[in-house]
């Protein structure tokens, strides 16, 4: 088949000689993608057909996208991997891999020149998966590693993987997932990451901090001389990575901060605001949205004698409920330099217009009203165009992810092009 580019396998019991046919034809296929789901159980073929698949996926010249699904890796389909003729590709996402295999998957990681993104969801690996990592990452070329799930790792588990992001040299993206990783992570982590060439992390669940876990966080992401994105989501970090934050900021380059489901304060805020190049703040799905002390341990004076300190940031983001958070933590006073508002407004925010009108406006500038999620407006139509399309200080209003309905949503457009201070519709 000279045309056929993906090919997907989901629950098919197939025979060890379709495996053996693909390895003698393997290197003629034009094959881009592979996506191949079993059983809980994992396969039911040999060890001479999970070798001959591993040769096959080695020798396709156009294979780019590997997706393997409760798949149990094996140390024969592992070390046919390493073959002389691996083409290598630019994705994998894996479920299971056997102990004896998980050393030479690693090995196999750090060898493969076109090895650009990997993916681990849910995936059981044993220790030695992330100690033969860190022996060989100076090698990698991965550029992307996004791991998702909730498997355990050991302290020595832990500083293995914090010491091979560090060591990546390409490595410009990480993400984290509901990954539950020891305090060894972060404290090995601190003591590495100048070496660390990540420009985005994005974090989200996971584990609860401990103070040294979060206070060796902070440290990390200020001396990671390339970050220039942190995104942090429902993640359990203490009052000290805030503390941290504060008093090691100057070595910060970050320049967009995502706060979503995370507490915010009084004292949280001065703390971010003594980031120097941060000129984008979102801030969404807040906790506490009307505290002003984060804990009763007299943090605020912290934030207090912060009260000179003025962002350069230029952008805010905010869901509609943190309007009027943001308006009694004074941030217009505290973000002075700011030209864009972005206002989100989700399907469990059903608000319009009295919630807006309440903190609206925070600032004279530009600002982008974004519908993302099935949006159900309380006031009419009217209301809301009276309550917010009306404003001249609205630019932009972006309508997302089918948020009013097909004809809602066309009737919506359809009225806003009727302000001319709204420069952009989509």
């Amino acid at each position: 088949m000279p045309n056929l580019k993906t090919l997907e396998l989901e629950y098919a019991t197939i025979a060890d000689d379709f495996y053996f046919a693909l390895a003698e034809s393997a290197s003629r296929a034009k094959l881009e993608s592979i996506r191949h789901e079993s059983g809980c159980g994992g396969p039911s073929i040999s060890a001479a057909a999970l070798q001959a698949y591993a040769q096959s996926i080695s020798t396709m010249p156009k294979l780019q996208n590997l997706e393997l699904r409760n798949i149990i890796i094996a140390g024969d389909i592992c070390v046919s991997f390493c073959g002389e003729n691996s083409q290598g590709w630019l994705s994998i996402e894996v479920s299971t891999i056997s102990a004896a295999a998980s050393r030479a998957f690693a090995e196999i990681i750090c060898t493969m020149p076109n090895l650009k993104t990997l993916e681990l969801q849910d995936a059981t690996v044993a220790d030695d998966f992330y100690i033969a990592l860190a022996e060989s990452a100076s090698g990698a070329r991965l550029e992307s590693i996004k791991h998702s799930g909730r498997h355990d790792f050991s302290a020595a588990a832990s500083e293995a993987y914090a010491k091979s992001i560090c060591s990546m040299p390409d490595l410009k993206t990480l993400e984290l997932e509901e990954v539950s990783i020891t305090d060894d992570f972060y404290l090995t982590l601190a003591g590495s990451a100048s070496g660390a060439r990540l420009e985005s992390i994005k974090h989200s669940g996971g584990h609860d901090f401990s103070a040294a876990a979060s206070e060796a966080y902070a440290k990390s992401i200020c001396s990671m001389p390339d970050l220039k994105t942190l995104e942090l989501e429902e993640v359990s970090i203490t009052d000290d990575f805030y503390l941290t934050l504060a008093g090691s900021a100057s070595g910060a380059r970050i320049q967009r901060l995502v706060l979503s489901g995370m507490s915010t304060s009084k004292s949280i805020l001065h703390s971010i605001l003594h980031l120097p190049c941060l000129n984008s703040l979102t801030v969404r799905h807040v906790k506490n949205e009307l505290s002003t002390s984060h804990d009763g341990n007299n943090r605020e004076e912290a934030g207090n004698e912060s009260g000179s300190v003025r962002s350069p940031i230029v952008h805010l983001g905010v869901d509609v409920k943190s309007l009027s958070l943001l308006k009694q933590l004074n941030v217009v006073s505290l973000c002075p330099n700011v030209v864009k508002v972005s206002v989100y407004i989700e399907c469990d925010q059903p608000t319009f217009p009295s919630d807006v009108d309440k903190a609206w406006p925070l600032y004279s500038h530009n600002v982008e009203i974004n519908l993302q999620g099935n949006v159900s407006l309380v006031a009419s139509d009217d209301q809301f165009r009276q309550s917010l399309l009306a404003s001249p200080t609205v630019t932009r209003l972006s309508v997302t992810d089918e948020s009013l309905g097909d004809e809602k949503a066309k009737e919506l457009i359809r009225s806003a092009g009727s302000y001319p201070h709204l420069k952009n519709i989509s």
